[in-house]
């Protein structure tokens, strides 16, 4: 049994509170949400504030799920580009209805702009307009907030990198044979984080010449870990000679449960997986698992540590009077046995100061 098996269990479980992204199924939320979580965090009580020490403007932030480490990293990277710039912050925690409670609370503060990562577009759209009547700008992360300025990811862009990844990876070891592909997504996805599974699996078609009837679409927005397992399960058992098979996942996490399933066929090496949205599994993986045992492709990074610098520089503009675009996407790449390492040094370093 490989190494990352034995982790297995309690890296899963984990995993369900990071997905995107930015990004990614998402947290379950009243309104489709495109990033990682799939269970709400505990609220934190927004009348107790922590506040920054510091100079100029006072920027209100909102997280919906705390106890997930996608969210706990966005923070992160929020009060570190906040501080470089001088600025004050007060933060708060709730998702759903909390989000217009916590905008109140903040408003009350006279916040000069809300950052919220709340991912409810409804909900978001209506503290929106409370902040407008206040004349505060919004800035939404990941899941876009009709009247605010939005931040988040590039799903066209990561979908597309991830088919390439897929392809080349397939033409590699698989000496260009595809059979078919099996898809795992959320119908309460958003169109536009659609993309992240779409754009992969039209790339592979068109290199391999395969067609609609050679996909697979799994919606796990209901069941969730159990029903990946049952439906991987299934669909190797039907289509027992097929050696070739394309794993695209929405997430982390259930790119995780169908290799755990697939190995439990006697199939592991049958199926190769591509996913959105790292966490520490995809590091661990890698660093532990033998290449030539290997079918993990990799995952397109969301890289949250960095959402700050992005959000800084948006809120810069609209402290000087500048125009900003209504939308401000991140660059992607896909993290890969080739550079892993690379990342693994940002990941660490940024896990280190959340345990401080």
């Amino acid at each position: 049994m490989k190494t990352w098996k034995k982790q297995m269990a309690v890296m899963v479980a984990v995993m369900m509170f990071a997905m995107s992204f930015a990004g990614c199924a998402a947290p379950k939320t009243e309104a489709p949400a495109e990033e990682p979580g799939n269970s709400e965090a505990a609220e934190v009580p927004a009348e107790k504030p922590e506040e920054s020490t510091g100079d100029g403007y006072t920027i209100g932030m909102n997280f919906g799920y705390p106890d997930s480490e996608f969210f706990q990293m966005v923070e992160l990277g929020l009060k570190k580009a906040f501080d470089a710039k001088g600025w004050d912050y007060i933060v708060t925690y709730g998702n759903n209805e909390k989000i217009t409670e916590n905008t109140t609370t903040l408003l009350a503060q006279e916040v000069d702009a809300i950052v919220d990562f709340g991912c409810n577009a409804e909900i978001g759209s209506a503290m929106v307009k409370m902040a407008e009547e206040k004349s505060v700008p919004v800035i939404c992360i990941d899941v876009m907030y009709d009247g605010a300025y939005f931040f988040g990811a590039d799903n066209v862009q990561a979908g597309e990198k991830l088919g390439d990844e897929m392809a080349e990876w397939i033409q590699k070891n698989w000496d260009g044979q595809l059979d078919s592909i099996f898809v795992t997504y959320g119908s309460s996805d958003s169109e536009a984080v659609m993309n992240r599974t779409q754009k992969p699996v039209e790339k592979l078609k068109e290199a391999f010449g395969l067609t609609d009837e050679d996909v697979f679409w799994y919606d796990c927005a209901i069941t969730q870990q159990e029903g990946i397992r049952q439906a991987v399960g299934d669909y190797l058992s039907a289509h027992s000679d097929q050696k070739h098979i394309a794993h695209i996942s929405n997430t982390e996490a259930n790119a995780v449960t169908a290799m755990a399933a697939a190995d439990t066929s006697q199939r592991g090496a049958d199926m190769c997986h591509g996913t959105h949205s790292e966490s520490g599994w995809t590091f661990e993986h890698f660093t532990t698992t033998e290449e030539s045992a290997d079918t993990y492709v990799g995952c397109v990074a969301y890289d949250p540590a960095n959402y700050g610098g992005y959000v800084a520089d948006m809120l810069q503009t609209l402290f000087d009077g500048g125009e900003l675009e209504s939308e401000t996407l991140m660059k992607h790449e896909v993290i890969t046995r080739k550079n892993y390492e690379t990342y693994l040094e940002a990941y660490n370093a940024a896990k280190e100061e959340l345990s401080k």
